[in-house]
């Protein structure tokens, strides 16, 4: 007959325990068997004591002792890991990330002992250091050497070699926000124009134009000022807006570009404003019908009459989708510029024949010509005229299509049809222009070149010797 008995309350432990209890006839044989039977399986065997309340008192006081042990355990840990917290009295940090810092320092100096090269009983390296910073390194080696006299450091400044230099970007709190930005999708080469000098101007902008809204930028220029003007304080209290405190100023320039197309869209927060007088009258109240005063331009950003015409998302969608390739246009112009001015500074001809220059005629030749086909569709008054002008995106369709063979409500210059014919011609011929001479008259100067194995630099002497490169500023500080 088996019994199962819960024992949580009394044994405390985790989740009830089950008692088997086993009732035979008496004999030493059945009995060694039923021991082996509970063995396999794993199970403990106790023995039903003469005195059962006796023995239930000695458990309950071992269970007692258990628990006390436990509960001294737990105290002993969380004291120990609450004095490893507290903050130490000659640093601003606790034992515990002081420790961490520590290991990690520890960690970080003998990886690069390892890239040191062994001379005789010390070791070499070469290390790289900016030009405004070497006198600050050498007086840090000369304390070093007035600390430890047994520590010898020799910090000279290696003169003819062909290593290239890493990019050295010197920022401010300023620009510090847009230099992340350019270095998360690439970090320019040494002495190449740092395109992130153009990014403080262009990704808030961008986002103005997409973000546009009078309310909603005011909202965010006024969180981007207040974390400008109360930085001291929000670092003082600790508060938790210190972790943005570095973004401040690219919030404070979204506001304001986001403020600046709000006035153009004329949009806030879903509502027009009519500051100087709508250019359109309203003739019948019912149906909303309206009608443009003569000569009349309204000053700044969108008339507020539009949000009564059937058309106004059609309207607000295509002027927003114009604009936006406008300025897409000019910002990958000005991309592939960047391009040649790092080529020319660098003298590869091949990435300037072969590269910039079809990109820009492929590049004009597309999306430029598309650009000149809004603005001449903007400059065109349709008013007088019997048929409605076609999408701009149709005729460019259309020119791939029908090879320039466009109708006359997808004419919006003159000599369109020879203009469009041109530029295809040279739409289909940059494409092999940038894909093709490149590979192969690089492959073909390495065949030519006699490729030499760069010697190692060595140094004679028995000293640490850790060399610099002064790096040269020549080029555009940010």
């Amino acid at each position: 007959m088996l019994n199962e008995i819960e024992m949580e309350k009394d044994l405390k432990v985790e989740g009830p325990r089950s008692v088997y209890v086993v009732l035979y006839r008496h004999g030493e044989v059945i009995k060694s068997k039923l021991e082996r039977v509970c063995e396999i399986f794993g199970k403990n065997l106790f023995e039903i004591p003469d005195n059962l309340e006796k023995k239930k008192a000695e458990l309950k006081l071992k269970v007692a002792e258990a628990n006390n042990l436990i509960i001294a355990t737990r105290n002993e840990i969380k004291r120990a890991l609450m004095e490893v917290c507290k903050p130490m009295d000659n640093y601003p940090m606790s034992r515990l990330e002081f420790q961490k810092w520590y290991i990690t320092k520890e960690k970080l100096l003998y990886q690069k002992m390892d890239m040191l090269r062994p001379a005789n009983s010390l070791l070499q390296g070469i290390c790289w250091c900016p030009t405004d910073r070497a006198k600050e390194l050498q007086d840090i080696f000369e304390e070093m050497q007035k600390e430890k006299s047994r520590l010898i450091v020799k910090f000279v400044k290696l003169e003819n070699h062909n290593l290239t230099p890493p990019t050295y970007l010197k920022t401010t709190e300023f620009i510090w926000a847009f230099q992340e930005i350019v270095s998360t999708y690439g970090v320019p080469r040494y002495r190449e124009v740092n395109p992130a000098f153009f990014t403080i101007v262009t990704f808030p902008f961008l986002f103005g134009v997409m973000f546009g809204d009078i309310c909603h930028g005011l909202v965010l220029f006024g969180f981007g000022a207040y974390m400008c003007y109360y930085k001291k304080e929000l670092i003082k209290n600790n508060s938790m807006l210190v972790p943005l405190l570095k973004a401040r100023y690219i919030f404070l320039l979204m506001g304001i570009f986001a403020t600046f197309c709000g006035v153009i869209y004329n949009d806030f927060a879903g509502l027009n404003f009519n500051f100087f007088n709508s250019c359109y009258k309203e003739i019948k109240a019912e149906n909303y019908d309206v009608k443009k005063a003569d000569n009349c331009v309204y000053p700044i950003g969108l008339d507020p009459y539009w949000k009564y015409s059937q058309k106004q998302l059609q309207f607000e969608n295509s002027l927003k989708m114009k604009l936006a390739v406008i300025l897409g246009v000019i910002h990958m112009l000005m991309g592939v510029i960047l391009k040649l001015v790092n080529a020319s500074k660098f003298n590869k001809k091949y990435d300037i024949y072969f590269e910039f220059i079809p990109q820009v005629v492929f590049l004009l030749a597309l999306f430029g010509f598309m650009d000149v086909l809004i603005f001449a569709k903007w400059l065109t008054n349709y008013d007088d005229k019997t048929s409605q002008p076609s999408y701009i995106i149709t005729a460019v369709i259309n020119m791939f299509l029908s090879f320039g063979n466009s109708s006359e409500s997808e004419t919006f210059i003159p000599g369109q049809k020879i203009i469009s014919n041109i530029l295809l011609v040279l739409i289909f011929l940059c494409v092999p222009i940038m894909l093709l001479p490149k590979p192969f008259l690089l492959k073909s100067e390495n065949k030519k070149q006699n490729l030499s194995k760069k010697k190692p630099i060595s140094v004679d002497g028995a000293e640490l010797y850790i060399y610099y490169h002064l790096i040269d500023h020549n080029r555009t500080k940010l």
